[in-house]
């Protein structure tokens, strides 16, 4: 996400609780941040699960083209226009969400994202669930994992939010991990399981000290020391 590199500079100008609480208020599509990248994700997919034959490549295509039926001049639309385009990709996409392989994983996480974008929740949750399952050997089955993690926290399970985003963070390869940790350490923090997020916050830091998350969650530890409500 290129937006993310801002927060290196905005979290350090942050020394108070209103001021964290008033950036964590103002940034929150950011900081809870989905991650759905599904052309590009897709297309590494591609590379991660081999060769394809014929078949696949035709399914490829085939999941390709809805896409770009789908995404194209997207921005230019009315909402009348996104909620046709929408709902014609979701139904050309029913068959191909069956499928196994790369093209199932391709088309579920198409599927995932349009629902997604749509906040039905409960359908972006089942489809980020089903590409995760053809991708369990894969990178982008943390990925979709994680995003199952936002949809169930913005339809406000935050347990199950819980549960999503501490699987997605067992992946060593995944690149949104330091992500991954700080919602898992602002969730905790919200519950009030300050053990729960002093530790998800200093995994962030230790683990990945140049994150961009590093600085925020440095911040935190310092106000919840300040608050009494973690020690040393």
């Amino acid at each position: 996400m290129a937006n993310v590199l801002t927060l290196d500079k905005e979290s350090k100008k942050i020394g108070t609780e209103k001021k964290v609480e008033s950036f964590m208020t103002r940034h929150r599509g950011l900081i809870l941040g989905l991650g759905i990248f599904v052309l590009a994700v897709a297309l590494v997919a591609c590379v991660c699960f081999g060769v394809l034959d014929s078949q696949r490549k035709k399914g490829v295509a085939a999941v390709e083209s809805i896409e770009y039926a789908y995404t194209n001049g997207f921005d230019a639309l009315t909402d009348e226009e996104i909620v046709a385009r929408q709902n014609t990709a979701l139904e050309s996409l029913v068959p191909y969400t069956k499928k196994s392989g790369v093209v199932g994983v391709r088309a579920n996480m198409l599927a995932a994202d349009i629902y997604t974008f749509k906040k039905d929740y409960v359908n972006g949750i089942d489809y980020w669930l089903k590409a995760a399952e053809l991708s369990k050997d894969n990178y982008t089955a943390a990925l979709c994992r994680y995003n199952a993690g936002v949809c169930s926290e913005e339809s406000g399970d935050v347990e199950t939010a819980l549960s999503y985003y501490e699987a997605a963070s067992t992946d060593t390869s995944f690149l949104l991990k330091p992500h991954v940790l700080f919602n898992i350490a602002r969730l905790k923090e919200g519950k009030g399981d300050y053990a729960g997020a002093q530790e998800a916050y200093q995994t962030l830091t230790t683990d990945h000290p140049s994150s961009e998350w590093a600085d925020l969650a440095q911040t935190r530890l310092i106000q919840l020391k300040l608050d009494g409500k973690i020690s040393n």
